[in-house]
């Protein structure tokens, strides 16, 4: 019961009287100069109290009584010169009332309690007097409410005294004893105090919270109110207690829609949220109620909401409140923009669409500059959610990953384990070269033990480069070891594992021997994409040939059932990494053709292809080709050859250089309407284009008109049917005997002045390049090579990389071929090559580009097969005429070549004699 101050008729008092009166007396003058926040004398007064206090001359009422009118008069007031009095008067009557009955003591815990929100440096002082012992020693004493009240005190003074267990004990037992305020009170504070961390509680802990939350009936829900409602609500979904008593709770709640005031909306689908329950009929209430009265924070909370319990159904709402956030950037608390921006990539807002919808991108543009704006406020935790974002976005500003990654990188050593694996994944996917990254894998060596999140974090770094060779290769296998030998690996942390293993080439090593070991024991859980990736590995690895047929049966196993069903249809990617997976590790032979795997994947694409075409009329051409633009040399019903000049690009995704008046996909919906032939302006579909061609090259392209014939094509690139076959002049005089180019190529979008292909052994995918020397020719100083060439993988670059690194780049390469010879005085041969930018000017002088042409294609089509050759354009003709051949063979082979009857299937080229060619030397 409140205790009631009675001020006195008059303001002075005489020292005449006797000492009881002057005490009382003073003490309700002191009283009523609190109340009124009337500064003046409040501090001469104070030491008169302080005497009194000291004399023991106060009941304990009026103990009470003096600590709520002195914290109540603290927690408003700024800074005075009664500051310096109160504390000593706090502590002094805390000591007394260490001595009082429960009830007084915890209306004395309860004002400090408040006191200390405000003020945090008086958080100790009921410590430091053992007023709060005092409190945990009387609960016997206290009713329901006073022992919720004493509750709320523990948990917002984040006390782990037993004492709240042995609360939630009695609490349960006597459930029905509890009013819905005390209810929700006790319940708010065992929720606070476990927080996230329930699980990390002993059993008897667990069990004493369990026991309250399952002892609350769901028929007493009707006696709650509204704020009762919330603070349950938010218990329940901060402990992930009782998802069954949260779904009567919301539909209680549904019936009090209009009693709800937006902080309880705001508890109510935040827990729901947390909890990802389904309840769509609260949730489209809540949506179509008013926002107008809500903060943006909390508008950002529901849309947070929202998206854990039903993605992809409130697409619309996540719209609206996006569009009033960006309104409203300044009052966004930063945690709120890194949440609007989860749930933006949540519901794959990449710049498409949201329930019918469009996000546009000056709505991202504003969001992720406000976060510019607010990183110095901005916590670690915030930091990697909005990275995580960002990424899952597709949304790049590389200052602002810069920056952001920066703050992370000065925490790092306070990152918790998913924190680590979420910016770990964040920066490597944004592919930012962050300093901090090599110190990852020691950080996830001290801390990290979950599979999950060590799967991420190595896979990640395999993507960023902080691979061994880079500053802590130790602890970075040490960590892969760790990865691999985690019990809760699941089929895709398995997976990433073993495609980081496969990248970083950790052939034989431990980590190696640790995940492959466990791939029989995993087979059940991998899906289709799991098996995908782990065979890729498997090859990349050259793994046994039993580990990858029992991969290879398991996706057969997925496959089987989705032929046969009307439903979706698995991954085409997936299917065509198996594909290639298996043509690899059989390289030279059959490919696997006539596999189970083969068969089953043919169907599936062929299946996929036509569903995608359904209801599409036949192609029909529209206009003539111009001159001097790309050319059609062979058009079938659902498939095409095109030639490509130099200087026009294949956009099979992003651009960033050439014109569009230069992108082939430009060129051929000119010739085809986009009505007819969709493929055409599908970018996730490449634009109808198999493969690609650099921008300074010429040669020949497939291009499938129809999504059937794509996967049909893709198929065949995918198992080696389809054959690329080039015609390359080289630096220097390649030996006959080379026949073969196997280095991994590693490419990297990161700004530079360096190429952005390198061919190396340690890192990168697999590369095979086939080689045929067919001469060697000479101008002035310079030698050179005339090269047919066959590609057994298409990795970017691959043919200019490749020849680079063994030190014979192509002619006029402006990324790869900048470098220079000189004769030697005392010999014929050439001397190594050197880095530099004069021998690149000097090819121009005579070739005007680099010199690489695609001469030959040959696939299938309705089991028909098709050959296209095209000879040497014009430009590359006319260099190769400035060139003297070295001997007879090369001279017969450049007659050839120059007069196009050279231009013949790669395996039927010859080759120049290997003893003549060395012997010159």
């Amino acid at each position: 019961m409140a205790l009631r101050c009675r001020a006195p008729a008059r303001c002075n008092f005489s020292p005449l009287r006797p000492e009881a009166d002057v005490c009382e007396r003073d003490f309700y003058r002191f009283v009523g100069l609190l109340r009124h926040r009337n500064p003046r004398s409040i501090a001469e007064l104070g030491a008169a109290i302080e005497q009194h206090l000291n004399r023991g001359a106060f009941g304990h009422g009026q103990l009470v009584q003096l600590v709520c009118s002195t914290a109540a008069y603290l927690s408003r007031v700024k800074m005075d010169g009664f500051q310096g009095k109160a504390h000593s008067l706090l502590a002094g009557a805390c000591l007394e009332l260490v001595r009082a009955p429960g009830r007084e003591v915890v209306q004395a815990v309860r004002a400090i309690t408040h006191l200390s929100r405000a003020r945090p440096d008086y958080g100790t002082l009921l410590t430091e007097t053992g007023l709060l012992a005092a409190a945990s020693a009387r609960l016997s004493e206290l009713c329901p409410r006073d022992v919720s009240r004493c509750a709320w005190c523990f948990a917002v003074l984040m006390s782990t005294s037993p004492v709240l267990l042995d609360m939630a004990a009695s609490a349960a037992a006597h459930i029905h004893e509890y009013s819905s305020f005390a209810i929700s009170n006790l319940a708010w504070s065992l929720a606070k105090i476990g927080g996230q961390n329930f699980h990390q509680y002993d059993n008897s802990c667990r069990a004493a919270c369990s026991a309250f939350f399952n002892a609350i009936p769901e028929a007493a829900l009707a006696q709650f109110d509204a704020s009762d409602l919330a603070g349950l609500a938010w218990a329940l979904g901060t402990s992930s207690c009782r998802p069954g008593l949260m779904r009567a709770l919301s539909a209680e709640a549904l019936l009090k829609m209009v009693q709800l005031e937006p902080a309880h909306l705001v508890n109510i689908c935040w827990s729901i949220g947390k909890l990802k329950l389904s309840e769509d009929t609260f949730l489209q209430a809540a949506a179509s109620l008013s926002m107008t009265a809500f903060s943006p924070d909390a508008l950002v909370s529901i849309s947070w909401a929202f998206a854990r319990a039903s993605p992809k159904v409130f697409g619309s709402f996540h719209l609206d409140i996006t569009k009033i956030c960006v309104a409203k950037l300044d009052m966004l608390s930063p945690k709120s923009l890194c949440n609007l921006l989860w749930v933006l990539a949540k519901e794959r807002a990449d710049g498409t669409a949201i329930g019918g919808q469009k996000i546009l991108p000056f709505h991202l543009e504003a969001l992720t500059s406000a976060g510019q704006v607010a990183s110095h406020r901005f916590t670690t935790q915030d930091v990697c959610s909005f990275l995580w974002a960002m990424a899952a976005l597709v949304c790049v500003d590389k200052v602002l990953v810069k920056q952001l990654g920066g703050l992370a990188g000065r925490n790092i050593s306070n990152l918790e384990a998913r924190q680590l694996a979420m910016l770990s994944w964040a920066i490597a996917t944004l592919k930012s070269r962050q300093p901090f990254l090599h110190m990852v894998p020691a950080q996830a060596l001290a801390q990290v033990q979950g599979g999950r999140d060590l799967a991420n974090i190595v896979w990640a770094l395999a993507h960023a480069g902080a691979t061994p060779g880079r500053p802590q290769p130790r602890a970075w296998q040490r960590l892969a070891e760790k990865a691999a030998s985690t019990e809760d690996l699941t089929g895709q942390g398995l997976a990433n594992v073993a495609w980081a293993c496969a990248i970083v080439s950790m052939e034989g090593s431990k980590a190696h021997r640790l995940l492959f070991a466990r791939v029989a024991g995993k087979t059940s859980e991998l899906q289709l994409r799991d098996a995908a990736n782990i065979a890729w590995s498997l090859v990349m690895l050259r793994s046994r040939a039993d580990d990858l047929h029992i991969v290879l049966s398991r996706a057969c196993a997925l496959l089987r059932p989705s032929l046969g069903k009307g439903g979706n249809l698995p991954d085409a990617t997936s299917v065509l990494a198996l594909l290639w997976a298996e043509a690899f590790a059989g390289r030279g032979q059959s490919g696997g053709n006539g596999s189970e795997l083969y068969h089953l994947g043919k169907a599936f694409l062929q299946l996929t292809g036509r569903t995608l075409d359904s209801g599409h009329l036949p192609l029909i051409p529209t206009q003539e080709m111009a001159p001097g633009e790309p050319s059609i040399l062979l058009n079938l019903s659902d498939r095409m050859v095109l030639y490509k000049p130099h200087g026009w690009e294949v956009d099979q995704a992003t651009s960033e250089s050439a014109a569009e008046r230069l992108k082939l996909s430009s060129f051929v919906r000119s010739q085809f309407t986009t009505r007819q032939c969709p493929i055409l302006k599908d970018a996730g579909h490449l634009h109808g284009f198999l493969h690609r061609l650099d921008l300074p090259s010429s040669g020949l392209l497939l291009t499938a008109k129809s999504y059937e014939a794509f996967y049909d094509l893709m198929l065949q690139l995918h198992t080696g049917v389809l054959v690329r076959d080039y015609v390359v002049l080289c630096h220097g005089w390649l030996s006959p005997s080379c026949r073969e180019i196997d280095t991994r190529i590693a490419w990297s979008n990161a700004a530079g002045s360096g190429p952005p292909s390198r061919a190396q052994n340690d890192t990168g995918k697999p590369a095979v390049t086939k080689l045929r020397v067919l001469a060697h020719a000479i101008r002035t100083d310079d030698s050179f090579s005339l090269v047919g060439i066959r590609i057994a993988t298409g990795r970017r670059h691959q043919i200019r990389a490749h020849l680079a690194h063994i030190g014979h780049p192509v002619v006029c390469d402006g990324k790869y071929g900048r470098l220079a010879h000189s004769k030697q005085e005392d010999s014929s041969r050439f001397a190594a090559w050197q880095p530099s930018d004069e021998q690149f000017r000097k090819d121009r002088e005579w070739c005007p580009r680099n010199f690489l042409h695609r001469y030959r294609l040959a696939f299938t089509a309705q089991e028909r097969p098709y050959e296209v050759l095209a000879p040497l354009p014009k430009e590359l003709l006319a260099a190769l005429s400035q060139l003297s051949p070295r001997e007879d063979a090369s001279e017969l082979q450049l007659q050839g070549w120059l007069l196009g009857n050279a231009v013949r299937d790669w395996a039927e080229l010859p080759v120049l004699p290997v003893g003549q060619s060395e012997s010159m030397k």
